[in-house]
């Protein structure tokens, strides 16, 4: 199972580099495939047009106030990852 594979992965990675807390002490990649795909939904008023069979740029989205997980949550950081 994929799942099963990647966390294999993840804790090989973890203990060849053996990191220290707040550390970078180097890079290792692993082959990862991703384990969930899921789609974000933006709600507004019916006054803003949207259409729910058209997607939202991010970039309109964000001239809006946003309800969005607490920094250091992984959905987070790809949010304000793709603000840049």
């Amino acid at each position: 199972m994929a799942g099963e594979r990647a966390l294999d992965e993840l804790e090989r990675a973890r203990a060849e580099v053996q990191p220290t807390p707040g550390v970078v002490t180097g890079i290792v990649t692993v082959g990862l495939e991703p384990l969930v795909r899921e789609r974000l939904w933006v709600v507004a008023p019916p006054s803003e047009g949207l259409r729910g069979d058209r997607p939202v740029p991010f970039a309109r989205a964000a001239e809006h106030p946003l309800v969005i997980p607490a920094a250091g949550h992984g959905l987070r950081s790809l949010i304000d990852g793709a603000d840049t």
